[in-house]
Parts: structure tokens; sequence; C-alpha cells
């Protein structure tokens, strides 16, 4: 093998691994609360990446065991009162963060069947991007 071949190897190999570690989309600080006794519904936050140097749009969440997953936010209306609404989708600028925070943005989970931890969520994107992440359980008490 010659020395140009080598050398064209151990670049691919490099170009590889960093393909292996960049997240050019990402979670972190991943939670969902634990259901209130008796209810099948709780929420889970997140701050969610764009390192890439387009636009994206945030879709939607599935997960095994939960019946459906919808995007929110929480607003405070003139009077301090606190309103939810749907949101269809969520758009991320290149390089952009955006959080998944109590009275903010969040993911209502609906009919959960069981809740494990770690809970497993695919996030999905325009263009079909799809995203696993792993969410902690946290009991109703823990902050």
């Amino acid at each position: 093998m010659s020395f140009s071949t080598r050398l064209s190897l151990v670049w691919v190999g490099f170009w590889l691994l960093a393909g292996c570690t960049d997240q050019r989309l990402s979670v972190s600080d991943a939670w969902v609360r634990e259901p209130v006794p008796g209810s099948d519904k709780s929420v889970a936050y997140f701050s969610l990446h764009n390192r890439t140097g387009e636009a994206v749009t945030l879709l939607g969440a599935r997960a095994e065991n939960i019946r459906a997953i919808e995007m929110h936010t929480t607003t405070a209306d003139a009077d301090g009162v606190l309103r939810m609404r749907r949101l269809s989708s969520v758009s991320l600028a290149p390089n952009e963060t955006v959080a998944f925070a109590p009275r903010g943005k969040h993911l209502m989970l609906f009919g959960i069947e069981s809740l494990e931890a770690p809970l497993s969520l695919q996030l999905e994107f325009d263009g079909g991007v799809r995203l696993m992440a792993d969410f902690q359980v946290r009991g109703l008490l823990d902050e």
C-alpha cells in the first residue's frame, strides 16, 4: 500500500470519527416529570441545539408506550394568567439553542402506559431527520 493510500485511509478514518462525535442536532438536560398518581399525562423538558449551518424545524416527537406527544408553550396574559397553547412546529436558526423549560415550551405526554428511566423519545424534524434522546424521569417533588 502506497504512502498516499495510507494517508487517504487515515484521513477518511478521522473524518468518520469526527462525524460520529459531531452531534449537529443534539439534546441536553432532558427530563420528564413522573405522572401524578392516577394520571396518564406528564411533561418533558430539554434543550435542543442546532449546530448546523441551516435552519431546522422540529415537527413533533414519539415514544413507545405513549399514545401522543404534543409540543406546547406557556405564556402569561396581561393579568398574569398562564395559558398553554399547542405548537405545530418549533424552528431553530443555524447555531441556535431552544429551551423547552417550565413555564415555556414543553412536550405534553398523553396516554402513558409505562414510564421507565430513561425514557427514549424520537424527535422528528423537517426533511425526515430523526433524533433519539434519552430523558431522565424525575419524581413529583424533584427539581
